[in-house]
């Protein structure tokens, strides 16, 4: 990460609120003790400084100041510390490997597996070709020892490739140094095995597969590598002759690689103008152009190219979310639900700001059926991570809401305890939002919609699906025709019709923005489940509640047209005087006004002559007159 990144990392920290999956908020308090436990320095003597946790920049330069310093001790303990949170460069990681190396450890098996540890360690964080060339270097020095051997560095090769042989610029560096191992130990079979034909020929053949394998790969100056088959081909005709007893060997073994090398040359020129633009562009560019490369290489349909791509493209822009958000979806498509998590966890450790790689976090866990503590740790770990607003968490509680319910086998006898912690979780989630965010936290009561539906549909409870719903009325959408019919919608297909015919009254008083609505569904529901005395008191409540209501539209478009006129006025005014002086005839106010209030006026519905009111409507409303038929479908 360079400077710029470790910023934004800083700047992430202050948003961090400590709340738990729990009951309770977990406890921090220790890590912003550690400076109080420092006992004081002499006058003169230099202050180690321990970071918080969280921050990126102190992490590097305290590492910095110990390994100038040369206290091997605190820096490897500074080091730890800091991988806790964060991923570390390739550049840390070559310090600390380079630091480990020139050590004590390095001299004994108990150290070199230790080191071994640490090297895996740092190819987990980022693809870097230099990192995996100090791996195979080390497993190399020590190949003579016991616990070293041939075939140890063998297997480190191929992981190597595995990981970065498709790296464009930089891969061939990993296959030459292969190859270049592979001739040592040809030479030291041609020095001590002069008769065994068989060993040579395999070696040979070895060599020659590796020099085909990467001839088959698109990599920078990948034509000097085609004259080095060429040379090494010439240089070892007759030995190979020899070793394998057919003299068209070395002809077919050029034909094979010939074969591959044009195909992977002409792909080469397919990405040569995507690498040109990656190695000339500015760095804050690279995102954008490495995504335009990915959408190319994924149109191209060879997942393991596409692989390296996004590692690369991570590596040098770790801190782009969406780009982590992309290589997480594409992995999962692939099946591979290990690697997918995995993923998931370099992800969060990068960005830790974004809800959205935690809740694919939780996803892919569940999809793997990993513990539910686990799952759970993830959980309490995001909410500690520093997202900034209201809505990510509350997309995070949603998500972890849903795993729960998805964990409970209805009808069985663990439903009970398991339906019970899905409703502590989201009173732990919805008092956690309203503490750090108020009002804004869940403002449409998602949480509390979300359990409603839950006891409706799984468990059948519409009593405490009512309650919920009483709850989110109360919660300031009383108002909101969209949240009544979503009530109303709920207690048609779980509820019954006792309860409908209160609910539909009370929406049709409430609702404010739209009652049309609640008087569309409620008029169908009665049409096609209702009584005609039931069909015809709807009928009458709605018109007399859509006559209220059009009274009210229309005094509200009244005042603001009485509102509106002494401004209309004074513009008008000042318009007359301007004409006057350009000696233009000017226009009254009265007609300006006039014109104004004609053309703001709402046409007011058609008078209904309404009939006697129905012997089954209350006797405080006032009965139409006459009904009409065909001036209300309009509005039922």
């Amino acid at each position: 990460m360079d400077v710029e990144e470790d910023k934004q990392v800083e700047a992430e920290e202050g948003a961090v609120p400590p709340v738990s999956s729990g009951d309770s908020a977990s406890d921090d308090s220790d890590d912003d003790s550690s400076d109080s436990d420092v006992d004081m320095p002499e006058k003169g003597a230099e202050v180690d400084v321990i970071p918080s946790p969280f921050d990126y920049t102190g992490h590097v330069n305290r590492i910095q100041r110990l390994r100038l310093k040369g206290d091997k001790s605190l820096l490897r303990e500074a080091r730890e510390n800091m991988s806790v949170n964060f991923p570390l460069s390739p550049d840390l990681w070559l310090n600390w490997l380079e630091d480990e190396r020139q050590s004590e450890k390095a001299s004994s098996p108990e150290g070199r597996v230790s080191i071994v540890n640490l090297f895996e360690r740092a190819v987990q964080d980022y693809l870097s070709v230099d990192v995996w060339l100090e791996y195979v270097h080390f497993t190399i020095g020590y190949m003579s020892e016991p616990d070293g051997s041939i075939e140890k560095v063998r297997t480190v090769f191929e992981q190597a490739l595995m990981a970065a042989g498709l790296h464009v610029p930089k891969g061939a560096l990993l296959w030459e140094s292969y190859r270049e191992f592979e001739v040592i130990v040809l030479s030291g079979l041609k020095e001590s095995c002069e008769g065994e034909n068989a060993n040579l020929a395999e070696q040979l053949k070895r060599i020659a597969n590796l020099f085909k394998r990467q001839l088959s790969v698109p990599l920078l100056n990948m034509n000097k590598t085609y004259i080095a088959f060429e040379e090494w081909l010439e240089e070892n005709r007759a030995i190979w002759l020899t070793a394998s007893g057919k003299p068209e060997s070395a002809l077919v073994e050029k034909n094979n690689v010939d074969l591959v090398y044009k195909k992977a040359t002409d792909r080469l020129h397919q990405i040569q103008p995507y690498e040109d633009v990656l190695l000339s562009c500015e760095e804050s560019a690279k995102v954008t152009h490495y995504k335009e490369y990915l959408k190319f290489e994924q149109s191209l349909g060879e997942p393991v190219r596409l692989l390296c791509l996004f590692e690369r493209a991570l590596t040098d822009c770790p801190l782009d979310a969406p780009l982590w958000l992309g290589y997480i979806e594409f992995t999962d498509g692939m099946g591979d639900g290990e690697k997918t998590i995995q993923l998931c966890q370099r992800s969060v450790r990068n960005c830790p700001w974004y809800s959205l790689l935690w809740q694919q976090y939780i996803r892919s866990l569940e999809k793997c059926s990993k513990p539910h503590e686990v799952i759970k740790g993830v959980l309490d770990e995001a909410l500690k991570s520093g997202m900034q607003t209201a809505e990510d968490y509350r997309a995070l509680w949603l998500e972890y809401c849903s795993y729960l319910r998805r964990r409970i086998d209805w009808g069985s006898k663990e439903e009970a305890p398991l339906l019970t912690e899905l409703r502590e979780t989201i009173k732990t989630a919805s008092e956690h939002l309203d503490q750090y965010f108020g009002s804004d936290g869940d403002p449409s009561c998602q949480l509390l919609r979300f359990m409603a539906t839950v006891d409706a549909v799984h468990s059948r409870k519409m009593e405490d699906a009512r309650k919920a719903w009483n709850d989110i009325m109360y919660k300031g959408h009383k108002n909101s025709a969209a949240s009544w019919l979503q009530y109303i919608h709920l207690e048609m297909a779980y509820g019954d019709s006792k309860h409908l015919r209160k609910l539909f009254p009370r929406a049709l008083q409430s609702t404010r923005d739209w009652p049309e609505s609640i008087v569309e569904e409620w008029i169908h529901f009665e049409r096609t489940e209702g009584s005609l005395d039931s069909y015809e008191e709807a009928l009458f409540k709605c018109r007399s509640r859509i006559k209220q209501v059009t009274a009210e539209r229309e005094k509200a478009a009244a005042d603001e047209t009485a509102n509106e006129a002494p401004d209309s006025k004074k513009t008008q005014s000042k318009k007359v005087e301007r004409r006057q002086v350009k000696g233009k005839p000017a226009l009254t106010d009265s007609s300006s006004v006039d014109r104004r209030s004609s053309s703001l006026k709402r046409p007011s519905p058609k008078e209904t002559d309404l009939q006697e009111k129905p012997k089954h409507v209350s006797e405080n409303v006032t009965a139409p007159k006459k009904i009409k038929l065909g001036q209300f479908s309009n509005i039922c």
